[in-house]
């Protein structure tokens, strides 16, 4: 954010060097002085960025903290591209009341699709089948192990309990772990 000319001069390198149909976007944080954020919005879309994503904290702010959903509306009234909002998105109501509020053309998840991959599908919670899924690709298209162990101990949050969760936790292989499961899931195999 404090170097928007450098970042503006980035997109028009990346733009010229791969053509003016390469899509070009710029995720952003807001500024504690939101005329720091809006010249920031001004000076990339001036550059040719295709949409800016506009995560509505600061730097310096916790996950814990609320989004700030009045900055993400000003980014979206000052920009000339499409504005993606995240933040603080964890069900699909949170999708329409960040719409809804702010006008933009698009919402991103993190921690609510880690927790739920199947939320913009329309489900409150992860749906069994998105844990097999998930093991399946895990198996096809190895992941570090404690990476599948973090993955799926977000995902089964309001599936399993705590003392379950701890338990999958202290799986030491994917062969141990694939066992635990398949005594709660019967996963499918194939």
């Amino acid at each position: 954010m404090h170097e928007r000319q450098k970042v503006a001069d980035m997109v028009r390198a990346v733009k010229k060097g791969c053509g003016k149909d390469f899509c070009v976007s710029v995720k952003i944080r807001v500024h504690k002085d939101l005329r720091e954020t809006t010249d920031f919005v001004k000076a990339v879309g001036a550059a040719g960025v295709d949409y800016i994503t506009c995560h509505g904290r600061r730097r310096s702010q916790r996950s814990s903290e609320p989004v700030d959903l009045d900055a993400i509306k000003l980014v979206k009234e000052t920009a000339t591209v499409p504005v993606v909002a995240n933040g603080d998105v964890f069900d699909i109501k949170d999708v329409q009341r960040i719409v809804n509020y702010t006008g933009v053309d698009g919402v991103m998840s993190a921690r609510g699709l880690l927790s739920n991959p199947a939320l913009f599908a329309g489900y409150d919670t992860t749906p069994r089948e998105a844990v097999e899924k998930f093991m399946g690709y895990a198996v096809k298209q190895p992941l570090p192990f404690p990476l599948v162990k973090h993955h799926l101990s977000e995902m089964t949050v309001k599936m399993l309990s705590k003392k379950e969760r701890l338990e999958m936790l202290d799986a030491t292989n994917m062969l141990d772990l694939i066992d635990w499961l398949d005594e709660r899931f019967e996963l499918p195999r194939g």
